[in-house]
């Protein structure tokens, strides 16, 4: 929301990685410090199923900033499911949706662990390699777990927290 993002390639290792870049000239107060508390938090995020920030750049103008993440070669779960579903050779069994259901499972319990709720865990957001190795990305759609035990619904403030799940839907 604050800069663009590429795919790029780590000389060293060759390891795939996304690049999010702030251009400081441009950004608002606010692009800054989320940008900031982006770098603070996700510094400390260290996970096997979880796309982790692998190093920051700054211009020594400090005219441009980058995050470098973890990017995993085959793309997202969305896209490798729906690649093979249509080829019956490549189809998958049950212990291989296990195989990456428990590796979500592992990355979703680590960031509760750590007081985080990913806003937007979905097959997009599900980083997956050619082996079916599995990272959970785009994590700076978080929030911390208790920010607040009580959200406004029609004017109401209602604890959410505490409610059973039905009443949510209704």
């Amino acid at each position: 929301e604050y800069g663009k993002i590429y795919k790029g390639e780590l000389i060293d290792n060759a390891n795939k990685c996304v690049i999010k870049t702030l251009q400081i000239d441009y950004a608002t107060q606010q692009n800054r410090e989320e940008y900031a508390r982006e770098i603070e938090i996700f510094r400390h995020i260290r996970h096997i199923n979880i796309s982790c920030l692998l190093g920051i750049c700054v211009q020594p103008q400090n005219a441009l900033s980058l995050m470098i993440y973890e990017r995993l070669n085959d793309g997202d779960l969305h896209e490798y499911l729906l690649q093979r579903s249509t080829t019956l050779y490549q189809q998958r069994d049950l212990n291989d949706y296990l195989y990456i259901s428990i590796q979500i499972l592992s990355g979703m319990i680590y960031l509760t662990e750590k007081n985080f709720v990913h806003n937007d865990l979905s097959a997009k957001n599900i980083l997956i390699s050619e082996h079916m190795d599995v990272k959970i990305s785009n994590i700076a759609r978080y929030r911390t777990k208790y920010d607040s035990d009580y959200y406004k619904i029609a004017n109401r403030s209602l604890p959410v927290r505490w409610m059973a799940i039905e009443s949510l839907l209704s």
